[in-house]
């Protein structure tokens, strides 16, 4: 008798429990699908670009692809230079030729607003200024 009332117990927590959780379940499903309609997924590929030394030009084709919820108007800025505007789009894969000595950063606008950020780094595989040390600098021999 006693282990009956102990598993009724549990069966009816357990059903509590479960619709709890599927009401929270429930209610997260719709505000994510609320906020992936304002949501901006925006990517460059590729995103490193390797040089033999620092300061020299790095010539490199890259994707910029970006994608949206909902028909937005948006422009592309290479740092602060306007490269192109679209309208009432929801994706873009657009080929971009560049040459870059330094880093920058892609910014996707609406207006002032800014929806999404890249950036682009330029690597050096030599570096001229850092030599790393082969042995220590004092030695018993």
């Amino acid at each position: 008798m006693n282990f009956k009332k102990m598993f009724l117990t549990l069966f009816m927590f357990y059903l509590t429990i479960s619709k709890v959780v599927a009401q929270d379940e429930l209610t997260s499903s719709v505000l994510q699908s609320s906020e992936a309609s304002s949501v901006i997924n925006m990517s460059i590929s590729p995103s490193i670009c390797v040089v033999k030394t620092r300061g020299d030009l790095c010539q490199m084709t890259t994707y910029v692809m970006w994608q949206a919820g909902l028909a937005i108007d948006a422009c592309l800025y290479q740092n602060d230079d306007l490269i192109t505007c679209w309208e009432k789009k929801r994706q873009i894969k657009k080929k971009l030729e560049l040459s870059l000595i330094q880093d920058i950063i892609f910014t996707l606008k609406d207006q002032d607003k800014v929806l999404a950020k890249q950036h682009v780094k330029v690597n050096a595989s030599h570096s001229p200024k850092y030599r790393r040390r082969l042995r220590s600098q004092w030695s018993l021999f």
